[in-house]
């Protein structure tokens, strides 16, 4: 039981991995942009700041999010429900 929720965990996060980044640089690059064409200072800075947020969460749930995971082990990962009876 303990291969298969590892691999599991391996497989959700390669892949969520690469949805988590595009997303995250897609809506920083998005946002970036209003701390260099902004003429009002406050909104240039709040823009910057949220920036900085998003890249903190993105890199928080790629690396902080897998490594709790594998450290403490749910036991809810390791269960499996067959919705279908053989």
């Amino acid at each position: 039981m303990e291969e298969y929720s590892q691999a599991t965990a391996t497989k959700a996060i390669k892949t969520t991995g690469k949805a988590i980044f595009f997303t995250a640089t897609t809506m920083i690059a998005g946002v970036i942009f209003w701390y260099f064409l902004s003429s009002l200072r406050f909104q240039a800075e709040m823009g910057l700041l949220l920036a900085i947020i998003m890249f903190i969460n993105m890199v928080g749930a790629l690396v902080l999010i897998p490594s709790l995971v594998s450290v403490f082990k749910p036991r809810f990962l390791g269960r499996v429900k067959l919705l279908i009876k053989e």
